[in-house]
């Protein structure tokens, strides 16, 4: 089924976060939804439902798919699970093929992620290098969406290059001074590439690396 550019929101945090309303996936969507830009949101606790709410990602027409949740440099931290980076990818990447991952999650955008989400077919990570802050990480990425989309409609473009990409995580990094990385593959998908977005637009080298 043909993909458009829109996105699908799935999060997950702790049932503490969820009772005070720190669920930056949920503000996302109705900003978004605001904006008038066409998003599905969907809050899970569990690795079946993860699987389950793939399946919806998988059939929609969804190209952009945001998971909001914790991280470390080994693991997703769902509400009552952790997956490390295997099982996610199992679950996720066959998703991905065509599409774009955007991952609001503290120190889960490495190497070792990317190893396991870009051979499938996805055209890109992107995630913060640290951690950020939730107050900053809804805004944040409400900026780096409104701009995207608003760039789609204003230029009648049916989606988004790696040139675009870079871009608009300068102007994200510039305004909110959090790092950014951003994994993409080579045409052939034997390797994987990955750029670094520190403020005032000084990207680090970039670098390549084989999927193992």
């Amino acid at each position: 089924m043909p993909t458009k550019p829109s996105l699908f929101i799935i999060e997950s945090f702790s049932f503490e976060e969820e009772r005070q309303g720190l669920i930056e996936g949920n503000i996302l969507s109705q900003i978004l939804n605001l904006c008038g830009v066409n998003s599905d949101y969907y809050f899970i606790r569990t690795e079946k439902e993860l699987i389950e709410v793939i399946k919806i990602f998988k059939a929609s027409t969804h190209r952009y798919l945001h998971i909001s949740c914790h991280g470390n440099d080994d693991l997703i931290g769902l509400a009552l699970e952790n997956l490390r980076f295997t099982r996610f990818g199992d679950i996720v990447a066959p998703s991905l093929k065509g599409r774009r991952l955007f991952l609001s999650a503290c120190k889960a955008v490495n190497r070792n992620l990317a190893n396991q989400v870009l051979g499938e077919g996805c055209f890109s990570i992107v995630g913060p290098k640290g951690s950020v802050r939730f107050s900053d990480a809804a805004i944040m990425w409400a900026s780096f969406y409104h701009m995207l989309f608003r760039s789609l409609e204003k230029e009648n473009k049916t989606g988004i290059k790696q040139s675009d990409i870079e871009h608009l995580l300068g102007e994200v990094v510039d305004t909110f001074e959090h790092p950014m990385r951003f994994y993409y593959p080579n045409q052939n998908h034997t390797q994987f590439y990955r750029k670094e977005f520190l403020p005032l637009k000084e990207p680090k080298r970039s670098e390549a690396f084989s999927f193992r």
